[in-house]
C-alpha cells in the first residue's frame, strides 16, 4: 500500500516521538505554527490565557483581601 507523502510524513514523526517521548522543544514548536497540531496553541493565544489567569488571579485576591 503506498503512502501519500503526508502520511509517510506523520509516519515518521509518530515513530520519533515513540523513541524520544521528550523530543526537541525548537521541533515541537516549529510543527505547532504550521498548524498541523490541531491541539497545538499558538504562543499568542498562551500569552493571553497566562495573563488572563495573572489578571483574575490578582482581581480574586482583592475581593477576598
Amino acid at each position: 500500500m503506498n503512502k501519500s507523502p503526508e502520511e509517510q510524513r506523520d509516519a515518521l514523526h509518530n515513530d520519533e516521538l515513540k523513541n524520544n517521548a521528550i523530543g526537541n522543544l525548537k521541533d515541537h514548536s516549529q510543527y505547532s505554527e504550521t498548524g498541523n497540531l490541531a491541539s497545538s496553541m499558538s504562543t499568542k493565544a498562551l500569552g493571553l490565557l497566562i495573563l488572563a489567569l495573572i489578571i483574575f488571579g490578582f482581581i480574586g485576591w482583592l475581593v477576598v483581601n
